[in-house]
């Protein structure tokens, strides 16, 4: 993955705090946007160890803080 990017299970995140999107759709379409070699798609978390991954190390949270939609 390349910077500001991180790896976890096979694949690389990136949280795109400077690019925020009122809906769904148009998040989806910003992500359609985006070169086809970045393979880029909304994540959707599939586990509890996924989940604290992009708490922990995408979003910067530490267990027990606020919570925040992902």
């Amino acid at each position: 993955c390349l910077p500001p990017s991180k790896y976890f299970a096979g694949s690389c995140y990136t949280y795109m705090k400077m690019w925020p999107a009122s809906s769904w759709e148009e998040a989806h379409d910003k992500c359609l946007s985006l070169p086809k070699v970045l393979d880029a798609g909304l994540l959707v978390i599939d586990s509890i160890a996924e989940y604290e991954f992009v708490e922990r190390d995408l979003i910067g949270r530490k267990s027990g803080s606020d919570s925040v939609s992902v």
